[in-house]
């Protein structure tokens, strides 16, 4: 990778590819750890009011 030197603030690799997959998967799996075990407990709250 490449790096502009003349002003390092704003500075990218040149040749930036796409994300790997494996981020897009590591994301999908934490949103469902997340969200799995909220949507449990809102059925269980919704469950004991009624």
């Amino acid at each position: 990778m490449r790096y502009l030197p003349d002003d390092p603030w704003v500075s990218r690799p040149v040749n930036s590819g796409a994300a790997p997959l494996g981020d897009s998967i590591a994301g999908i799996v934490l949103g469902l750890l997340i969200w799995v075990p909220s949507m449990i407990l809102f059925v269980r709250v919704l469950r004991s009011r009624s």
